[in-house]
């Protein structure tokens, strides 16, 4: 490597970072293309968005409520769900979701942040029986809830909220009414403590449950573990985000990939029939339905291998077995792949979660395509699950939902014709208190680094470009000790082209 020789590290601090009360720091669209990753391209960028606005808007009409007068708030209205009392009217599954959803549409709907303040809202005036900082798993009663008590708890419905929080402070901020960071790391905390395994470090089914062994494959969401560990730097969560694919390489089927709703037992099993929902307990049904977009996620935001491995054998296999047409999708499987309910159209719960994972290779550009004209299609919208899981995916698809803690500097992308000339690695070491930059490209280039924090400035980046020389693997040390603990990125930057690595520092 041959290197100017006035090479200077110039060090930019920032005292103070402002952020708007009312305003977005991403608004919506956000036009994100995921690294390895492909969108529908038989349709602009622009008719995506517009898809997913026209979807959000019918959606919100049909299925957001405001609570009563004398409670407040907002929620997403269920008409009860599995196993709820026959008068619940939401669950804190459907809370989730909708708070991840307004998070991300702040800026297209002026309403966003005030629906997103509501949920939060009526979460925190329903908290479970074992903790407050987890909410009960279903709210009974009329707009008022005044048949209301507290219950257990759903796990899902606590990450997703969890997870929202992060993703409200990368709107919003956190200097508000609100402090969503800080709620954020308390729900963590408390999910840590009421619903993980401590010695599995398995995802719980719920407060309710002391097995360390039972588990329920929608719950297995990787990208939301791998954000805990982000923003807490506890290895707890990156060895449960581990944790995850080792159960999916015992359970799933060898030719089909499919996983049960429900696993048990130390060495994983599929759960037999009525194990807790009913004779598909075992089988891939109402509850793993939702699988392919949670590890998609975790794919696209920390380009997981194991991710890929998993989506790739399951659709292989479905591509297959639907004769390359969404169309013929199943309303569940059998773990060998034999349709459960075989006549109709798909339901969106299927049809959304297996389309939003195509996107993670080339070859499945075409099942891509005719599934991204199906799921935008309010026909496919078959009541509050189906049509809330269609609007996730359309989500995901059109490039509008972000990492949590990526930084604000615009849409990072790889171009096709330079994925295989760029690597860059990233470490912080804190006995030295640098952050060492590994890198390397297959021809001469011009390239220029930097390290941002994660509200998207700048803080230290070199000043003059390298000028490189072959496939040499060139090293940079930056000085950390003027960061704070936190979520830093460093950008790689060279003709037009962008690589994106995440470091966190903690002291």
């Amino acid at each position: 490597m041959k290197k100017n020789s006035s090479l200077i590290l110039v060090c930019v601090l920032f005292f103070q970072v402002t952020i708007s009360i009312y305003g977005q720091n991403r608004p919506y669209p956000r036009h994100i293309t995921y690294p390895n990753c492909i969108k529908p391209n038989h349709v602009t960028q622009q008719a995506l968005d517009n898809a997913v606005a026209e979807y959000y808007t019918k959606w919100k009409r049909d299925h957001i409520k405001q609570a009563g007068s004398t409670t407040g708030g907002y929620y997403l209205y269920t008409g009860g769900g599995t196993g709820t009392s026959g008068d619940a009217v939401t669950i804190s599954e459907a809370h989730g979701y909708g708070m991840i959803i307004f998070a991300l549409m702040g800026g297209k709907d002026a309403d966003a942040r005030n629906c997103f303040d509501g949920m939060y809202k009526v979460f925190r005036d329903h908290p479970c029986e074992v903790h407050d900082d987890l909410m009960s798993w279903e709210i009974r009663g009329g707009d008022d809830f005044e048949l209301d008590a507290k219950s257990a708890t759903a796990t899902d419905g606590d990450l997703d909220m969890a997870y929202s929080l992060l993703l409200a402070h990368d709107q919003w901020g956190s200097d508000g009414a609100i402090n969503y960071l800080g709620e954020a790391k308390k729900m963590i905390a408390a999910i840590k403590s009421e619903e993980m395994g401590q010695q599995s470090k398995r995802v719980l089914l719920g407060s309710w449950d002391s097995n360390e062994w039972s588990t329920r494959s929608s719950d297995w969401m990787g990208g939301h573990l791998n954000a805990f560990y982000d923003v807490t730097g506890d290895n707890f969560w990156s060895q449960a985000a581990s944790i995850i694919y080792d159960v999916f390489t015992a359970v799933s089927n060898s030719t089909t990939g499919l996983v049960p709703d429900f696993v048990v037992g130390q060495n994983p099993e599929p759960a037999s029939p009525n194990f807790l929902e009913g004779e598909h307990d075992g089988h891939y049904y109402n509850n793993a339905c939702r699988v392919p977009l949670r590890v998609a996620l975790d794919y696209a935001h920390y380009e997981t291998a194991e991710a890929k491995s998993v989506l790739t054998k399951m659709l292989d296999w479905l591509v297959s077995a639907t004769n390359n047409d969404p169309r013929n999708i199943e309303n569940g499987y059998t773990l060998e792949g034999v349709g459960i309910n075989t006549s109709g159209d798909p339901w969106g719960s299927f049809l959304a979660p297996f389309i939003s994972g195509c996107v993670v290779d080339e070859r499945y550009q075409e099942y891509l395509n005719d599934g991204w004209d199906m799921m935008k299609d309010y026909h496919y919208y078959s009541g509050y699950y189906s049509g809330t899981l269609q609007l996730l995916g359309i989500l995901f698809i059109s490039g509008n939902w972000w990492k949590p803690g990526e930084p604000n500097i615009g849409t990072i992308h790889i171009d096709k014709s330079c994925k295989n000339e760029i690597n860059l690695y990233t470490k912080y070491s804190p006995s030295t208190n640098t952050i060492t930059v590994s890198f390397n490209i297959l021809r001469p280039a011009e390239v220029t680094l930097s390290c941002v924090n994660s509200q998207g400035k700048i803080v230290a980046e070199h000043s003059e470009s390298f000028h490189l020389q072959g496939t040499n693997s060139n090293t940079i040390h930056f000085n950390a000790n003027f960061l704070s603990s936190g979520v830093y990125f460093v950008k790689l930057s060279f003709a037009n082209r962008e690589m994106v690595r995440q470091v966190s520092i903690i002291r």
